[in-house]
Order: C-alpha cells, then sequence, then structure tokens
C-alpha cells in the first residue's frame, strides 16, 4: 500500500490548533479533496474563458495560430478551479486547476502572443488561459492569490492602513491589506475567511 493510498483523505480541525488536522497533524491544504468535498463546496466565481489546446508548443509558429478552446470555468471555495463544454450543472468537467498548488500566476501574451491571457503554473504544468476582454481575465484570476486555507487571521485594516473598508488577511508568508467599496463587501469578505478558517 502506498503513501498515497494510505492518506489521511478527510481533514478534521484539530482542537489544539485548527489549520492541523486531529488525524494525522498535517496542515489542511496537505489533503487530498475527495468527491464529498467537492460537492459540498461552493462555486464563488463563474464564467467563460478559452484554454489553450492540450500540448500546444507556443515556440513553434504553427500551434500559436491554434484555436483555443471556449470553455465555462467554475472557481470553487476550495481553490479548485473546473472547465467544462457548457454551463450545465450536469456536465461532467474536462479538467481541473488546483489552485492551491499554483506556484505563480503571470501575464501570457508575450509567450502565446494572444491579448488577455494568462498563464497559471503548477508543478505539473503550465496552464493556458485568456479572455475577452482584460476586466474579465484580471476578475478571474488576480495577479496574485491569498490562499485562504492558509489564513491565521483576519483583521480590520483601517487603522494601519487609514483607508475605510480595508482589511488584513493574515497568512504565515506575509500579511494582505485589501479594500472594497463599501462596507457590506469588506464585510462579507470577512466572514468568508471566517468560515474558511474554522472549516
Amino acid at each position: 500500500m502506498s503513501a498515497k493510498d494510505n492518506a489521511c483523505r478527510k481533514f478534521q480541525a484539530n482542537i489544539f490548533n485548527k489549520n492541523k488536522c486531529q488525524n494525522c497533524f498535517k496542515a489542511r491544504d496537505a489533503h487530498l479533496l475527495s468527491d464529498e468535498d467537492f460537492t459540498q463546496a461552493k462555486p464563488i466565481y463563474g464564467g467563460w474563458l478559452l484554454l489553450a489546446p492540450e500540448g500546444t508548443n507556443f515556440d513553434n509558429p504553427l500551434h500559436r495560430s491554434r484555436k483555443w478552446q471556449r470553455r465555462f470555468f467554475l472557481l470553487y471555495e476550495h481553490g479548485l478551479l473546473r472547465y467544462a463544454l457548457d454551463d450545465m450543472a450536469s456536465t461532467l468537467p474536462q479538467g481541473t486547476i488546483n489552485l492551491n498548488q499554483c506556484v505563480d500566476v503571470v501575464d501570457g501574451e508575450s509567450r502565446t502572443g494572444q491579448k488577455h491571457s494568462l498563464c497559471i503554473c503548477t508543478p505539473e504544468k503550465d496552464h493556458y488561459i485568456r479572455a475577452e476582454s482584460k476586466e474579465i481575465i484580471h476578475g478571474t484570476l488576480p495577479q496574485g492569490t491569498i490562499n485562504l486555507n492558509q489564513c491565521v487571521d483576519v483583521v480590520d485594516g483601517e487603522s494601519r492602513t487609514g483607508q475605510k473598508h480595508s482589511l488584513c488577511i493574515c497568512t504565515p508568508e506575509k500579511d494582505h491589506y485589501i479594500r472594497a467599496e463599501s462596507k457590506e463587501i469588506i464585510h462579507g469578505l470577512t466572514h468568508h475567511c471566517i468560515d474558511v478558517m474554522n472549516y
């Protein structure tokens, strides 16, 4: 039996450290997501994007002219980005990008020759996606990603930044300061962060 077969598949928060599992004492993001986790997860963003065809080599001029595939993408609260042929809930996804394993998100235009494109870099492969406008692609995947599963605290940011409706999301790597246009938006985000921390 391999270590993967023996892995703890269901994260249960430890009573002393909510970021560690009570069964194996590994971090929340080290756990494999089961089908049950996926069906219980809520989508937090959805929309149509274009995906570079599998096996595209952008160094080859002939590959640069390949037709990108229009897919419906759903970003789930636990960090999976799934894509399918249409936006019907019953349609099985064609693929998944685990954003918890994302090591970088970079502008893809210089590599692909396509405007409004991004490269999502994971240890397994680079995923190239693009949108029909700059606003859509930056709304889908911002240049920086905050892994809320690693969030250790959420505090009001106004006292530190002097900006109304601001928030500090604290992770082990750094503190992320964000602000919104209204109190309601920032409070909704605060509650979502706290829900993820207490999951």
